[in-house]
């Protein structure tokens, strides 16, 4: 509920015409279905707790800096090429690793609290859980594509954090941070951090 509240409020903030009620209507942009993204986005996060888990049996470190960039680097030329801005693409990658990594560390804080062991039948990282999640990002990126006419409209905001505010795998905090890019899409560039 608290983040529902968040992302109204951001994005009525973002769009002074959405609150004023002086959008134009986009029936194009408005058509455009937000499910497939929001679905894409909580299938990634719900892999997290395997991601966890092997790294609490392996301990591994939660960051890895150097695959992150590499991933990152890849999905904004990609993106480019469906139509997406590198730059935004970059913040929305970013927020989604950043976003994962939250629960990964909330986990380990919730075991090493409780002083957990190792865990059984844990997918492999590399063979199982990474194919995975590379493929929810594929499916991912198709979908940004598809939804990036809605996500560039400004007066699109409070649709699009209606239609995020239900993510059943994330944390409150997991949750804003993959949702903010989604919500300032629309902003014009140079107002962005």
């Amino acid at each position: 509920m608290l983040l529902r509240a968040f992302a109204l409020c951001f994005a009525l903030v973002c769009c002074p015409l959405a609150a004023a009620g002086q959008c134009p209507a986009d029936a194009s942009a408005s058509a455009i279905s937000l499910e497939p993204l929001r679905q894409l986005i909580d299938a990634r996060l719900a892999l997290m707790p395997d991601v966890a888990r092997h790294k609490w049996n392996t301990h591994g470190a939660i960051d890895d800096l150097v695959r992150e960039q590499q991933v990152v680097d890849a999905l904004k030329a990609r993106a480019q090429a469906l139509g997406v801005p590198r730059p935004w693409a970059e913040r929305f990658f970013r927020a989604q690793i950043d976003g994962a990594k939250q629960i990964q560390r909330a986990r380990f804080a919730q075991w090493e609290q409780a002083g957990a062991g190792q865990f059984a039948d844990v997918p492999d990282l590399v063979t199982v859980i990474r194919p995975r999640l590379d493929g929810l990002t594929a499916d991912l990126l198709r979908a940004l594509g598809e939804a990036w006419p809605a996500l560039a409209d400004p007066c699109q905001r409070a649709r699009i954090a209606a239609a995020m505010a239900h993510l059943e795998h994330a944390t409150p905090q997991a949750a804003a941070t993959v949702t903010a890019p989604l919500l300032e899409a629309g902003v014009a560039p140079d107002s962005l951090p």
